[in-house]
């Protein structure tokens, strides 16, 4: 079976879960994932939605709202109602899945404190509309999610530097992973002080953190193992395995039990090695994710030419028949962000800027394609997709 998401681990990964890691791992990741994104500061968390949260309480912000688009992963809402903040939601555009820039400007208030820009499933947010913003509202933060694309550019020019900060998720379904945890990269020297307070203040090591992400990251091996995966299938499927896998709740404002530990130096040595494959696992994307946008004969979210995707998306209206076919020809794929976060209920009553529902209608056709296949499996995906679609 093909799964919808696999990470490029090897041999290097998995004899890491059997070495020492010195503590001084997390400084080298940060400081080799500064210099990756061409930034002069990065900090580690246990989870990219924290680098959110500790950006809000180093500056201090609290009972101000935070705007942020209707379409993206719940967490980020999550982090900043944790904060003590507002979320605020805006309507995407069909063209790009940015927020849709003149209901961003509807939304902002005398109470906005920072606005999250997140680049979506290889289309970039548009730096014009960012460098605007800047300008006219210079005492609002801005925030870039980048978790979608590490390398990401628009206009040329790298996403990360333009924003107050950048976050970027590291989990299993990235293009670099360090099996949890999430990065916050800047150029500011004053915040990174201000991050560092933060963390010393609310964060803290933990021994019993870096043995259960060994044990995790022993068992990812183990799930995605080819003839494993279909048994991996099956228990994902009815629930046997959601303590490992759902780390957010749809129905409640919450973050994980561990959000408060420091990345381990066994999570930070995982993240090292991926680093240094990226150049590898980068082609192979690019590759698959060139077959798909040429072979498709759907509609689809265009990935811009160069950009790295964590997950490729197409939109198909019979959702489910098309995932319980391709499910039946042996190849998994999913449907990430199956939701608007103003129709969830911990998020009814917010304030919306709705426009045209946008966010709805993706969230009713999303669907996530692999990405860690060969050229070949590529294209057969390709091929079954277009003939389940057209009969």
């Amino acid at each position: 079976m093909i799964p919808r998401f696999k990470p490029n681990l090897g041999w290097g990964e998995f004899k890491k879960i059997f070495s020492l890691t010195p503590k001084s791992e997390v400084q080298d990741f940060e400081e080799e994932f500064s210099a990756f994104m061409g930034q002069k500061y990065a900090r580690s968390f246990s989870y990219g939605r924290m680098a959110l949260y500790a950006f809000l309480k180093a500056h201090q912000i609290e009972k101000k709202e935070i705007i942020l688009p209707a379409y993206t992963c719940i967490v980020m809402a999550h982090a900043i109602e944790e904060s003590g903040n507002h979320s605020v939601f805006v309507d995407i555009r069909k063209e790009d899945l940015s927020m849709d820039f003149e209901l961003l400007k509807k939304a902002i208030s005398k109470e906005t404190a920072a606005i999250v820009f997140t680049s979506l499933y290889g289309a970039p947010v548009n730096l014009g509309e960012v460098q605007f913003i800047k300008e006219h509202y210079p005492h609002i933060k801005i925030i870039q999610d980048c978790t979608h694309l590490l390398n990401g550019k628009s206009q040329g020019k790298t996403i990360a530097h333009f924003g107050d900060m950048a976050l970027f998720g590291l989990g299993l379904s990235k293009p670099v992973t360090s099996v949890f945890g999430g990065m916050l990269t800047t150029n500011d020297a004053e915040l990174i002080k201000q991050i560092d307070s933060v963390k010393t203040h609310l964060f803290s090591d933990s021994v019993g953190r870096g043995l259960f992400k060994r044990v995790y990251l022993f068992l990812a091996f183990v799930a995605f193992w080819k003839p494993f995966y279909s048994v991996t299938n099956f228990l994902e499927r009815y629930g046997f395995i959601d303590y490992f896998v759902k780390l957010f709740d749809v129905n409640k404002i919450e973050i994980p039990k561990d959000s408060f530990q420091n990345l381990s130096s066994f999570e930070a040595s995982i993240g090292r090695l991926q680093l240094e494959k990226f150049a590898e696992t980068a082609e192979s994307i690019q590759a698959v994710t060139g077959i798909y946008q040429q072979g498709l004969k759907v509609p689809k979210i265009d990935v811009t030419e160069g950009i790295v995707v964590s997950h490729y998306n197409i939109l198909i209206k019979n959702r489910e028949s098309y995932m319980e076919s391709m499910l039946s020809h042996g190849i998994q794929v999913g449907d990430m962000y199956n939701y608007s976060l103003p129709e969830l209920k911990p998020y009814q009553g917010h304030k919306y800027l709705s426009g045209h529902n946008y966010s709805q209608n993706v969230a009713r056709e999303i669907v996530n394609l692999p990405l860690c296949v060969s050229e070949s499996e590529a294209r057969r995906i390709v091929e079954l997709t277009n003939k389940l679609l057209q009969s």
